[in-house]
């Protein structure tokens, strides 16, 4: 008898969780799926989403928006540090260190425009917000095509235009 009750807390309590996880992926999926619409892949909007662990406890598509700028300020964080790091390495005057350099500046002016971004999303400001994010997508064009900025943009570029999508998507 203790037995089965244990078992029966036991499952209860995994179902009760489990419930939790299927309402936010279901959030998660119905927004990636709304989005679709802006030609955002679904399969993308969810696998980026997904890599911040919020998004398991993300009851609305404002907390998933806010997530999603937190993505895109990371992954141009990520672009800056990189291109960074370029620049002590080329060598002087070459075309390479001013890409880098340019990589730098833009970046790291960009982190900015995306934290004021994050603000007007907080403040359900989503409109403006999505015209950051758009205005910000396209920055990527703007490493001038460093091959050692390839993978680290294209990840800030699909960041960015998802959140868009999102900013954009959201009432």
């Amino acid at each position: 008898m203790k037995m089965a009750c244990l078992s029966l807390t036991f499952l209860s309590l995994i179902l009760f969780f489990s419930s939790f996880n299927s309402v936010s992926s279901s959030i998660l999926e119905d927004y990636c799926h709304i989005i679709q619409d802006t030609y955002v892949d679904p399969k993308l909007c969810i696998e980026l989403l997904s890599t911040d662990p919020r998004t398991k406890t993300a009851t609305d598509v404002h907390t998933l928006t806010l997530i999603s700028v937190d993505i895109v300020i990371s992954k141009a964080e990520a672009v800056a540090a990189r291109a960074k790091s370029l620049v002590g390495k080329a060598e002087a005057g070459s075309l390479a260190k001013q890409q880098a350099e340019a990589a730098v500046e833009i970046f790291n002016e960009l982190v900015a425009s995306l934290k004021w971004a994050k603000g007007l999303v907080a403040d359900k400001k989503y409109a403006p917000a999505a015209a950051v994010l758009f205005v910000a997508w396209h920055a990527e064009s703007l490493t001038g095509g460093a091959a050692d900025l390839v993978d680290v943009g294209t990840q800030f570029f699909n960041a960015a235009y998802i959140s868009a999508a999102l900013a954009a998507h959201t009432k």
